[in-house]
């Protein structure tokens, strides 16, 4: 009986750290969703805008811009609870590349998107502290002419 009751208390002993691993996986999967779901939008965003005002557009997503999503890390429209009740909020903005090992200027082609992911959503000030957000820096690549005029895309021979 002694050796029954040892067993069942070490395994409810292991139940708080099972728990709480199932929870940190939980959350860095969704936030995996976030990050990828942003890079998504924003390099369809580049992507569509090719041929069409490209600097303006690019001028646009250099903006900071916040995103709100639910604890599986789909996008969430709805502010106060309700079927899809925000978990994290996501603030991201495009920025010009760093230079290539060996080169001394960036590409115009290629983008920075800098992703900053935290689960205290109602806290602006969050994005301000490293330890309060998980930041991930993606580069995103323009297909196709920079210095496009609206109305006529360049055709290359």
């Amino acid at each position: 009986m002694a050796i029954f009751v040892f067993g069942v208390l070490v395994l409810v002993g292991t139940l708080p750290n099972g728990m709480a691993s199932l929870q940190t996986a939980r959350r860095q999967a969704a936030e995996v969703r976030v990050f990828q779901h942003l890079r998504a939008v924003y390099q369809s965003e580049l992507d569509r805008a090719i041929g069409n005002d490209i600097t303006g557009i690019l001028a646009n997503l250099s903006q900071p811009s916040t995103f709100y999503f639910d604890d599986r890390g789909n996008i969430s429209r709805l502010q106060n609870g309700g079927t899809n009740p925000i978990a994290f909020a996501a603030q991201a903005n495009l920025e010009p590349a760093s230079p290539l090992p060996g080169e001394s200027d960036p590409s115009p082609f290629t983008r920075r998107l800098r992703i900053a992911v935290t689960d205290r959503w109602q806290d602006a000030s969050a994005f301000n502290d490293p330890l309060r957000h998980r930041q991930r820096l993606i580069t995103l690549t323009l297909s196709g002419p920079v210095n496009a005029s609206p109305t006529a895309p360049s055709s290359s021979s």
